[in-house]
């Protein structure tokens, strides 16, 4: 019998694990809406025969719903897609609060590209636009071979043409 409240305890406690959330949806769920829920439920007994139809017919789907839930929890991998679901939405949370960390990372490997390309600009004597314009030209002539590659071309699924097209494209 002392398995039952455990066993329930430690499920909480490793959804509460994969995402943070979920203590705040379970009370909601079982402290407001679920008796909510079945107050309304019965007070459609205490009412005319209409009502008390309404009520069975209520909680026979309830029922019904709550069978085939726990058939895919149980028998259709139900519950790894909830761990799954539960860690997506988790890493999103996370990836969320981080932003501003790693926006300020982002930030200062761009300043320090800027730096880069300065040095090189001043060591070259070449204008900022010519360096930018020919590291475009580079990426699509790439861009260009992988689409032939890709398409079918005779020549360009040849792995040595390739190879001497990337080559050339380098130099």
């Amino acid at each position: 019998m002392r398995r039952v409240p455990l066993g329930a305890a430690a499920a909480l406690g490793k959804a509460t694990r994969v995402w943070r959330g979920f203590p705040i949806v379970y009370i909601i769920v079982c402290f407001f809406l679920l008796p909510i829920m079945l107050y309304g439920l019965s007070m459609l007994f205490e009412g005319s025969k209409g009502l008390v139809a309404l009520g069975t017919v209520l909680v026979i789907f309830i029922g019904l719903w709550l069978l085939r839930t726990i058939y895919w929890f149980k028998y259709k991998n139900g519950r790894e897609e909830l761990v799954t679901k539960f860690a997506a939405r988790q890493r999103k949370n996370d990836a969320i609060n981080n932003l501003p960390d790693d926006m300020d990372k982002v930030k200062s490997d761009v300043a320090d590209l800027k730096r880069q390309i300065r040095v090189l600009v001043e060591h070259t004597g070449a204008p900022e636009e010519e360096i930018f314009q020919s590291v475009d030209d580079d990426d699509a002539e790439k861009e260009k071979l992988l689409d032939n590659e890709t398409s079918g071309d005779s020549n360009a699924s040849d792995p040595d043409v390739v190879k001497q097209s990337i080559t050339e494209v380098q130099t």
